[in-house]
């Protein structure tokens, strides 16, 4: 069982994380029936952030677009949340929970199964956003200092890319946005060219240059070279760049192309 300790939970910094985004402004390290959350996100949250303050571990029996079970995990606990959207309100509510756990905390490892990448991934935002390059063995530390928890480096370089996808996008709408942002420069940068080579559902090769790039090799040298890189990310592929040498030996360049 956990003692409340109202100078040190209700001021703990990461617990006010967890509860940023819940409807009302609640105290931190609360849980209780009643309370009201607008996504199902926010509701898993809040669930896993307690019950890694509280040292307990607990289970989703049932999860549906509209409704979460939550229990113990020790079954002789009859501790058992359940939360369910509210067509009235548009919210999620906590429709039913016993004010604490029966059973004592079960916590001998060094992580928490309530730990989940997700959770990680919303505390260190401001990490992330701050230092793109932050190592994965400073978020394992991060996370020791302000959870208690020694969380594995797979979990932290998972959290890491979901903190990247929620701050920059995933590559999936990266992707899908491509002929949009093609088009755009095609209207707004004079001179622009683009052309595509497409399958029915998917960017095949794609080539492109600037006007300035076109004009400005009218006075280059007669000699062009070619260069490329791999792409390292979910969708494979070349970047060839096209160079030419100004008057000044300078490299210039000519054109660009994905394929």
């Amino acid at each position: 069982m956990h003692n409340v300790d109202l100078q040190t939970d209700f001021t703990d910094p990461d617990y006010r994380h967890a509860l940023d985004h819940v409807d009302v402004d609640y105290a931190p390290n609360t849980l209780f029936q009643g309370m009201t959350f607008n996504t199902k996100e926010e509701v898993q949250h809040v669930l896993n952030a307690h019950h890694i303050k509280k040292g307990m571990y607990y289970r989703v029996e049932k999860s549906s677009p509209t409704l979460i079970i939550a229990r113990c995990v020790n079954t002789t606990c009859d501790w058992r949340c359940r939360a369910a959207f509210i067509n009235r309100s548009q919210k999620w509510e906590v429709r039913k929970l016993p004010s604490e756990h029966y059973c004592s905390s079960p916590v001998i490892t060094q992580d928490h199964v309530n730990l989940g990448y997700i959770y990680i991934s919303k505390s260190i935002l401001a990490l992330v956003e701050s230092d793109p390059s932050i190592s994965i063995p400073t978020i394992i530390a991060h996370i020791k200092s302000v959870k208690g928890y020694t969380i594995s480096y797979r979990k932290a370089w998972m959290a890491k890319q979901k903190a990247i996808e929620h701050l920059h996008g995933n590559w999936e709408q990266f992707y899908h946005d491509l002929p949009k942002l093609l088009k755009a420069m095609t209207i707004f940068l004079n001179g622009f060219v683009v052309e595509k080579q497409t399958w029915p559902l998917y960017n095949q090769q794609v080539f492109w240059t600037f006007k300035p790039c076109i004009d400005g090799f009218r006075y280059c040298k007669l000699i062009v070279q070619v260069d490329g890189t791999f792409l390292y990310g979910k969708y494979k592929g070349t970047v060839l760049v096209a160079v030419a040498q100004d008057g000044n030996n300078k490299i210039f360049t000519i054109a660009f192309a994905i394929v």
